[in-house]
């Protein structure tokens, strides 16, 4: 089974996270251990204090990022690659031509990562075995009547201050209900799965729904429907 994205695309800091988090994980523990010192021997001096919470702000704002990132790349591998140490196969009923890495969004604080299997009729998204326990698997069928989009959360004061884009989600709407899709160049990769989706109408020749936006066609849809 082909995966949708690249494996270069998920180190992109599309957000800025990675660039602004380090920075006020490392200013909050610099204030901190600044303040900290002088609280334990009130014979150290604000200086001293000053230079601990500076090295310890620094010490921490690499840690940070290298441990955060280090870990987000190491599971990402892993599921990239389909480790069956973390990754869970779709049933064996089910036909899909690809698999894509990503988080289902729950809400704008909660996402739960795993993996969106593409097929010609359906998607199904199935925890990784870390969350698995907590989160069923769901499969989003019929595709006739599914209505994809991109679209853009309303960002509380804390994100958007640990952000410096807000993250662009693919939202699937269908008769069973809704889900949002955190994934790598958003817009790209919506357009590889209805070009998948579209393909294999084409292929059985059926007509192509009404569903997705002029807008957003893709190459052979457009060329599908002027020649209707």
């Amino acid at each position: 089974m082909e995966n949708l994205v690249a494996r270069d695309a998920y180190d992109v800091d599309e957000t800025g996270y990675f660039k602004r988090m380090p920075i006020f994980a490392g200013l909050f523990m610099a204030i901190f251990w600044t303040m900290f010192f002088p609280l334990i021997d009130r014979n150290i001096s604000f200086l001293i204090g000053l230079g601990s919470g500076i090295f310890m702000g620094l010490f921490f704002a690499l840690l940070f990022r290298i441990r955060i990132r280090w870990r987000g790349a190491a599971q990402t591998d892993a599921l990239y690659a389909d480790n069956s140490n973390i990754a869970v196969a779709p049933p064996s009923n089910r036909e899909f031509s690809h698999r894509l890495v990503c988080k289902w969004v729950k809400s704008i604080n909660h996402a739960i990562g795993g993996v969106l299997y593409i097929g010609k009729d359906s998607l199904m998204f199935i925890p990784h075995k870390q969350n698995l326990p907590q989160q069923e698997p769901f499969e989003i069928t019929p595709l006739n009547d599914a209505e994809f989009s991109i679209v853009e959360p309303q960002l509380n004061l804390l994100l958007r201050t640990f952000t410096e884009r807000p993250p662009r989600f693919i939202e699937v709407k269908w008769f069973g209900g809704n889900a949002r899709f955190l994934a790598p160049e958003a817009e790209q990769t919506l357009a590889k799965i209805k070009n998948i989706i579209e393909t294999k109408r084409l292929e059985r020749g059926e007509p192509i729904t009404e569903v997705f936006d002029d807008k957003d066609l893709t190459p052979l849809e457009k060329i599908f429907r002027e020649g209707k």
